[in-house]
């Protein structure tokens, strides 16, 4: 017999076997899992970043917890980066 804690994460990692089949341009994610995608706790997304007026709306799905399109939020991430100025070549043979 399992136990409780075996089962769970035997259902966990069918969960993510499932999730791994969705395209990201279909998938939707709870702050936890937007906090792994950005490197970041699921309290500092919600209470820093979601809040943001540039992040990307969540969308409650049956009155649930908020959850983002995650091909938004990828997107959204990309925009923050800030470019890196290019490097000053010095050309010896000058």
């Amino acid at each position: 017999m399992m136990s409780d804690e075996t089962e769970k994460e035997l259902r966990d990692l069918a969960q993510l076997q499932i999730l791994a089949t969705i395209p990201v341009e279909m998938r939707f994610a709870d702050s936890a899992q937007i906090g792994a995608l950005l490197n970041y706790s699921p309290r500092t997304v919600a209470e820093k970043i979601a809040c943001r007026p540039d992040f990307p709306a969540p969308v409650r799905l049956l009155g649930g917890a908020p959850r983002w399109k995650v091909s938004e939020v990828i997107a959204w991430a990309d925009a923050q980066r800030k470019p890196r100025r290019a490097r000053k070549v010095i050309d010896k043979a000058a």
